[in-house]
């Protein structure tokens, strides 16, 4: 299988060198075959590649999705996932910075990450930018998986009984 994918790879190459199913098919075929150190510079010199009908911002946005995917399945390995897993809050922080939409997205990566703190940092700043309930019931799902502390509970119920009447 692997063969093959190099293969298709190769076609992509030629025919789309700077296009993201290139960059995918890269990253996770190196990942596949462990070659660990192209992975990082294969996405970033997607992030850097001059694409007029794809916004910087819209680049990013892939690329943590796609280093969010890579970062599970590398899960385990430490060669190579907690690598994946910096850049990826390096990505997203990035993002965050041009679409604070995302942070509950990014919140979301964290608390996976084991990072629940951070995480309800996010979550907290996320409630400028979505509901307040989507924001709550993810923070509570959080807490409530990684077995947060009875702090971190009380944090994410202030917000509910504080800003219950603020609900848009």
């Amino acid at each position: 299988q692997l063969d093959e994918a190099q293969k298709w790879l190769d076609e992509l190459q030629q025919l789309a060198p700077g296009a993201l199913a290139t960059a995918e098919l890269s990253a996770r075929l190196a990942l596949a075959k462990k070659n660990y150190d192209e992975i990082l510079p294969t996405l970033s010199t997607y992030l850097e590649t001059d694409l007029p009908n794809v916004p910087r911002t819209d680049r990013v946005y892939q690329v943590v999705r796609l280093l969010e995917i890579l970062a599970a399945e590398a899960q385990g390995n430490a060669a190579i996932a907690p690598k994946l897993e910096a850049e990826t809050f390096k990505r997203f922080e990035e993002l965050v910075e041009q679409r604070p939409e995302v942070a509950l997205d990014f919140a979301r990566f964290a608390a996976r990450a084991g990072e629940l703190d951070r995480a309800l940092d996010l979550c907290e700043q996320a409630l400028d930018t979505a509901p307040r309930t989507q924001v709550a019931a993810a923070a509570l799902g959080m807490v409530r998986s990684m077995q947060g502390s009875d702090q971190q509970r009380r944090r994410v119920e202030g917000w509910l009984e504080g800003n219950a009447s603020q609900e848009p």
